[in-house]
């Protein structure tokens, strides 16, 4: 029997950072290899319960396949998945690569505390000159 066409690519209901979205990119990130519950929990440090629960809501779902001894695998047939996490992976990249504090410079002198009179004394004097046009 051939696995289904990948049809899915508009049906996933995944969100980032979620238990869900994180044992698909997991398995996703590991192809051909297989997982038990307590290895995907340890992994991704997730509850018992909620792994359990979440692993039938993704093999009901067809988002994962199970072995007849309980272990877990991404599924070959859905490349809608591994762009997903293709995607993921990516804005992991772009994000952990990004130092934002790289462009702020907190030694500039132009981030001093401000003096109020003199700010009050410069805003004046421009006003003084606009008027003056």
């Amino acid at each position: 029997m051939s696995p289904p066409s990948d049809t899915h690519d508009a049906d996933i209901d995944l969100i980032p950072g979620t238990p869900k979205s994180d044992i698909v990119a997991f398995l996703y990130r590991n192809p051909g290899n297989r997982f038990s519950a307590d290895n995907i929990r340890e992994q991704l440090d997730i509850p018992h319960r909620m792994v359990s629960t979440t692993l039938t809501r993704l093999i009901n779902g067809g988002l994962i396949g199970e072995t007849g001894d309980r272990y877990y695998h991404a599924l070959d047939y859905r490349d809608d998945l591994r762009h997903y996490v293709e995607s993921l992976n990516q804005l992991k990249t772009m994000f952990d690569d990004k130092n934002y504090d790289e462009h702020i410079n907190r030694d500039d002198p132009q981030l001093e505390d401000i003096d109020e009179q003199e700010l009050t004394a410069d805003l004046a004097e421009l006003e003084a000159e606009f008027d003056k046009e």
